[in-house]
């Protein structure tokens, strides 16, 4: 987003000509905009919003899918966008909270150093959600300690109250024990988690299924969000769900609807499993808008393909269109 402004100004008119440029002076404005409203955002968290419980989620992967099953656990109003959260997108997070609300779930992002201090300061955060730690960050950040370090300034930033909610199959999440102040709640797939899942399967191509135990109370769960890797939004909603006294049945009931957040999983249906490569391509073009995403499955029609084909080659096809699962062959 910095990078946005270091155009000059002669250059905005063929920038707003293209969707990439338009996306980049956009995001140069909400830059510029971020020191006056971080400031009302403050004030507005310190007088009008301070009776409502905000949660912050932060993490390298899964912070959308994450943010808004919470949202949808506690009864809380879901984010207005999946992307924007950074700089004064947080701020107007903030602005955006009625002063009646209970919860507020507010995801955060980072690109560099130092940027996570002012957005705790600004949320004053009840709990904090960390999802994972991740490579995606180590041409700003450099290692996974640092990152981790930088993330876990939103645990360290909350009160004694305060309530941490950690990833505990990742051991860089769960670092961050120690840099909370108050209580931890640790969530995922190992024994040792609060809250955790079991028996997971996959239930195509309507969701996954898997028991879940939370603080020893055990449920058959069926949620529309596909794999494995998306049990774990489902399963810090929950925790934070427990955490703020809502009941397990009413959490589990606004969660198994939940469908898969747009623009990341978005499943298509072919006629047959063996569709040719290219029309998967020619399908997902269709839908091809501004981003990219990922494409995830094995070509299963090998004499159709030619041998340079790159969704033959890789199971992870990166794709200019939205996002297709398919079966694994």
């Amino acid at each position: 987003m910095i990078f946005a402004m270091r155009y000059r100004l002669k250059d905005i008119p063929a920038m707003l000509g293209t969707p990439a440029g338009r996306r980049q002076v956009a995001d140069g404005v909400a830059y510029r905009l971020w020191p006056a409203a971080s400031r009302l955002a403050r004030l507005y968290r310190c007088t009008i919003a301070r009776r409502t419980r905000v949660v912050a989620v932060v993490g390298s992967f899964g912070k959308s899918t994450t943010t808004r099953a919470i949202a949808a656990a506690v009864a809380a109003p879901e984010a207005k966008s999946t992307t924007a959260n950074a700089w004064t997108a947080v701020a107007q997070a903030v602005l955006r909270i009625r002063p009646s609300q209970r919860h507020a779930v507010i995801e955060v992002g980072i690109g560099g150093p130092g940027q996570m201090e002012p957005y705790a300061r600004l949320l004053r955060p009840d709990l904090t959600v960390v999802t994972s730690i991740g490579s995606e960050h180590h041409e700003t950040l450099g290692s996974l300690d640092v990152t981790r370090a930088e993330k876990a300034r939103m645990v360290s930033a909350m009160s004694t109250s305060g309530i941490a909610v950690l990833n505990g199959d990742d051991p860089n999440v769960l670092w961050m024990t120690a840099q909370a102040p108050g209580r931890v709640i640790a969530f995922g797939f190992g024994a040792g988690c609060d809250v955790r899942a079991e028996h997971i399967r996959l239930d195509w191509p309507h969701g996954t299924r898997f028991r879940l135990d939370a603080f020893g109370q055990q449920r058959e769960l069926a949620v529309r969000l596909i794999g494995r890797q998306m049990i774990y939004p489902v399963l810090a909603a929950i925790a934070v769900a427990l955490a703020e006294g809502v009941a397990l049945d009413d959490a589990l009931s606004r969660i198994r609807p939940l469908p898969p957040t747009r623009a990341q999983w978005i499943l298509f249906r072919f006629r047959t499993a063996q569709s040719s490569c290219g029309t998967i391509t020619s399908r997902l073009s269709k839908h091809s808008r501004r981003s990219t995403y990922w494409l995830m499955f094995r070509c299963r029609a090998a004499s159709c393909c030619s041998a340079t084909c790159p969704i033959r080659k890789a199971r992870s096809y990166r794709s200019t269109s939205r996002s297709a699962l398919a079966p694994r062959g």
